[in-house]
């Protein structure tokens, strides 16, 4: 990818109208995250894509603001980054570093059972991009296979953030 890791833009001449949806990559409760292409310069992202009123019926707008104050803040090799930040009256685009790998979970399905050594390696980075969120108080509450992709060359990056909580003293909340 070309483009310099930058301050998320917010409506800064970067709309749902620059991209180009190649595929659905993922979907969850409250939408959907596909491949996408910027037109102008043929890089390709993740765009996750969040209804509002999905957000407003459920009670999720403050997750939500959480995840994209996490994702602007954490600026870590193993954590999924965060390009632009933009919204339209019915939706919240993020647009992400697109993570060639895959999930976590896949490989787990497909090699039923990881050798020692990737385990330990993946552990490790796993480790690493915790501290990263641990020492911003960030908590991360979502740590599970499908939220753990691997990237092109082997590295993790941990995504979804939704269930991330900002605080300065221990959270008991489940």
């Amino acid at each position: 990818m070309n483009e310099k890791r930058q301050k998320p833009l917010y409506s800064k001449g970067v709309n749902s109208g620059d991209f180009i949806i190649k595929k659905v990559i993922g979907r969850g409760t409250f939408g959907k995250v596909y491949m996408v292409r910027r037109k102008e310069t043929e890089n390709i992202y993740a765009m996750k894509v969040l209804k509002k009123y999905d957000l407003s019926q459920r009670e999720q707008e403050e997750h939500t603001m959480t995840e994209r104050q996490v994702l602007e803040s954490s600026k870590h090799p193993f954590i999924v980054k965060l390009f632009y930040a933009f919204q339209t009256p019915e939706r919240l685009y993020f647009i992400l570093e697109f993570v060639q790998g895959g999930e976590l979970f896949m490989r787990l399905k497909t090699q039923k059972k990881l050798p020692e050594d990737h385990a330990q390696f993946y552990a490790a980075e796993i480790i690493l991009a915790l501290q990263c969120l641990h020492s911003q108080n960030i908590y991360y509450r979502d740590l599970k296979p499908t939220n753990i992709l691997i990237d092109s060359e082997g590295h993790i990056k941990l995504t979804d953030f939704g269930l991330a909580k900002k605080s300065k003293r221990k959270s008991y909340t489940f």
